[in-house]
């Protein structure tokens, strides 16, 4: 059976619309089960928790952003009645990346007719001090930066001195003041900036055992620009600035941060879109 997990995006008047196509969707298709509302008093890792410990779902699909789907994500990683059963899918309510990783329409009745079809992939899971994981990426940018994707953009321009950051890969050590920064498991966000630099974003890739730094600097001449990029298995962040990364362009942490990987964590349902 499948479960929804949803917040109050989802039920703002804005969707109200969305979500009566979704429900109606689902129901044609047979796959309207059991859904809770994250409210101040319910949490999506309780929600999910509780999905799980009933042996009654397996299917437990994030309907809105990236926010929802990246703890919903941690929710089922974390859950102690998670098994090799468990699926994670999303219905995208708002832009997401994860959404483009995965492959999932903005189409409501697409994305619905593809959680039907539930078409599987396992993918790679990074992870950050153990205690968060990530679908996506680890994107470096200034503190006061917000967590909106619509928001997202570079402001280490308007600094007179840019953050240093230093990434421990390897046996080697790269110290880079980088306008843009991350860590990928997926090259959603990316797919731009690793074209220009010759690098097929197929490269970055969250079913090759890997999690690849990325930094770029946008000099406003395409034959100018540099971008690097380095694969591994392990990463240690650090920095003497003050520094936000954001994990899955959502939850908000502070360096030092160890980085690695966990192959094949998570079943994902995929539409015909995936980015891998």
């Amino acid at each position: 059976m499948f479960f929804y997990v949803y917040d109050k995006l989802v039920g703002s008047k804005k969707n109200t619309k969305k979500f009566g196509q979704m429900q109606t969707k689902l129901n044609e298709l047979g796959i309207l089960n059991d859904k809770a509302e994250i409210s101040t008093t319910t949490t999506i890792e309780n929600a999910v928790d509780g999905a799980l410990s009933s042996g009654r779902h397996y299917n437990i699909i994030a309907v809105g952003d990236d926010a929802t789907a990246h703890y919903t994500i941690n929710a089922i990683l974390k859950s102690n009645a998670s098994s090799k059963k468990t699926v994670f899918g999303l219905i995208p309510f708002d832009p997401s990346y994860i959404a483009g990783t995965l492959g999932m329409s903005h189409d409501i009745e697409k994305a619905c007719l593809a959680i039907s079809r539930r078409k599987l992939e396992k993918i790679d899971i990074g992870y950050a001090n153990e205690g968060t994981c990530f679908i996506n990426s680890l994107n470096i940018t200034c503190k006061r930066l917000g967590s909106s994707v619509g928001k997202l953009r570079n402001i280490f321009s308007r600094q007179k001195k840019r953050p240093t950051v230093t990434i421990k890969v390897r046996d080697f050590t790269v110290k880079t003041s980088a306008q843009r920064i991350a860590i990928c498991n997926s090259p959603a966000g990316w797919e731009e900036i690793l074209k220009k630099s010759g690098v097929s974003a197929g490269k970055v890739s969250p079913q090759d055992g890997f999690v690849d730094l990325i930094t770029h600097n946008d000099t406003g001449e395409p034959a100018k620009e540099d971008t690097s990029f380095i694969s591994a298995q392990k990463l240690e962040i650090t920095s003497p600035d003050k520094i936000t990364i954001l994990a899955d362009y959502t939850k908000k942490l502070q360096p030092p941060i160890k980085v690695g990987v966990g192959k094949q964590l998570l079943k994902v349902i995929v539409g015909k879109e995936r980015n891998f």
